[in-house]
């Protein structure tokens, strides 16, 4: 009968350690139930880690989202398309991203080949270490951008968002990319591009908010 009020009592300090509601009363239950100061203290120290944990985790998830590590894509009010539309001409349409960042007095705008990444929450580009744009952004991340067709009719989509300097998987990334606009038309570019591919950059671009807009309506012969 003891042993199982032991019992009871070292479980029930376990669960008042994480359940705030009967935290204040663990200590008297586990007095009453006669469960002896060393295992107490192992049982609490047991409940207590896992508390820790748990916040632990908590405040990283949270950190993380904040810092844009998960990306929650919002699509503007007055956009044309939907996030899995803006998605799939993203995916499709092959002509480069335009992105504006700060330059001082003027904005500095560049073109760059691009994908979406296999998630559909970032635009994948590259650059080279020593660029303008590169040198710009690790001063300040936060961009404008655009893609858009080329031809009649229009359409297209824009948005707004940080840029995340990094060379991980740029070997990966470039060829792709390369593959992707060039589709072997010229192996020389690519044989350059590759020779330096550890001064390359990959420039992700995390947007906050996104639109679109679609002329072809308007644009009907």
């Amino acid at each position: 009968m003891q042993e199982n009020l032991s019992d009871t009592g070292i479980s029930f300090c376990c669960v008042g350690r994480l359940v705030p509601a009967v935290r204040s009363i663990s200590l008297a239950v586990a007095g009453i139930a006669g469960v002896k100061p060393g295992q107490f203290f192992d049982y609490d120290l047991l409940a207590c880690s896992i508390l820790a944990g748990g916040l632990s985790v908590l405040v990283v998830g949270i950190n993380q989202f904040i810092e844009g590590n998960i990306v929650a894509i919002r699509v503007n009010k007055n956009s044309v398309w939907p996030l899995n539309k803006i998605q799939a001409f993203l995916e499709t349409q092959v002509s480069p991203i335009r992105i504006a960042i700060n330059n001082g007095d003027f904005p500095l705008i560049a073109s760059l080949w691009f994908e979406l990444d296999e998630a559909g929450e970032q635009l994948v580009c590259a650059s080279h270490k020593s660029s303008k744009l590169v040198q710009k952004l690790e001063l300040d991340n936060r961009c404008a951008f655009e893609v858009a067709t080329n031809d009649a009719p229009y359409k297209g989509v824009r948005g707004v968002g940080s840029v995340e300097l990094t060379q991980v998987d740029v070997e990966k990334v470039l060829p792709r990319l390369a593959d992707r606009f060039l589709k072997g038309s010229n192996p020389q570019l690519v044989d350059w591009l590759s020779s330096r591919l550890e001064d390359e950059y990959l420039l992700r671009v995390k947007p906050q908010w996104i639109s679109s807009w679609d002329y072809s309506s308007r644009m009907k012969a």
